[in-house]
């Protein structure tokens, strides 16, 4: 069965690859399945991708259709004056 996903504000292709196949190694099979040749795709609003393969791990795909989750962090799109995120821009990995 061929679904075909909406891409909404702030998705990533990481993203659709756990909410659509349950785990991000659905990347590969998500860019696959849509002619994507790059990791670094940028997604715009509206863009239809299509869900060709079958789920990798179906518990979670299936968990968060039960529960109406809709994977998406919003980190494609730039920080917003105001806006409050978990890791903004100036979020540093390295231990003082």
């Amino acid at each position: 069965m061929i679904k075909e996903v909406i891409i909404e504000k702030g998705q990533t292709l990481y993203e659709l690859s756990v909410q659509h196949y349950g785990s991000v190694e659905g990347l590969f099979l998500l860019m696959n399945d849509n002619n994507i040749s790059s990791v670094n795709h940028s997604l715009q609003v509206g863009d239809k991708l299509k869900i060709k393969s079958e789920a990798i791990d179906q518990s979670i795909v299936d968990y968060y259709t039960k529960n109406s989750i809709v994977v998406n962090s919003g980190f494609n799109t730039p920080i917003i004056t105001g806006v409050t995120r978990a890791f903004s821009s100036g979020f540093s990995t390295g231990f003082s």
